[in-house]
């Protein structure tokens, strides 16, 4: 999986990230500081990276209408954001349609950790449908 963090987030977070395979870039190591909401969201896309922020303006559908692989996999699939944000590609079967759900991303005492899910039930596969698996 492919992040990019948004200036509110701090930097340390990309290599605690990194520690759980996740490839974290910073807006600030690319000297996107200040930009505007749509200005690091096309980097971001450019890159096929999910975006991480604390800004709520990046949740408004209005100026980032649906489309985007997240979107579409969290809206039609249902996985919760914290587990699609933990997925890894061995868990990505694009030949069967299929993801394995047995990971989140929780954020305890301000450090995010990559945690089982709270009950056995959390840990399914999820069928994708061939939109998906082509935005994949």
């Amino acid at each position: 999986m492919k992040v990019k963090l948004d200036e509110g987030l701090p930097v340390s977070l990309a290599e605690r990230l990194a520690k759980h395979g996740i490839d974290a870039d910073t807006v600030l190591a690319e000297n996107l500081s200040g930009r505007s909401d749509p200005e690091v969201l096309a980097a971001a896309v450019a890159e096929n990276r999910i975006v991480f922020t604390l800004d709520r303006g990046c949740g408004n559908i209005r100026a980032y209408p649906p489309g985007s692989l997240h979107y579409h996999l969290v809206t039609y699939r249902g996985p919760r954001r914290e587990e699609t944000c933990a997925l890894n590609w061995p868990d990505v079967d694009l030949d069967q349609k299929k993801i394995l759900i047995q990971w989140q991303l929780v954020v305890v005492g301000w450090k995010v950790q990559r945690t089982r899910p709270k009950t056995d039930a959390g840990v399914r596969e999820l069928l994708l449908d061939d939109l998906t698996v082509e935005e994949f």
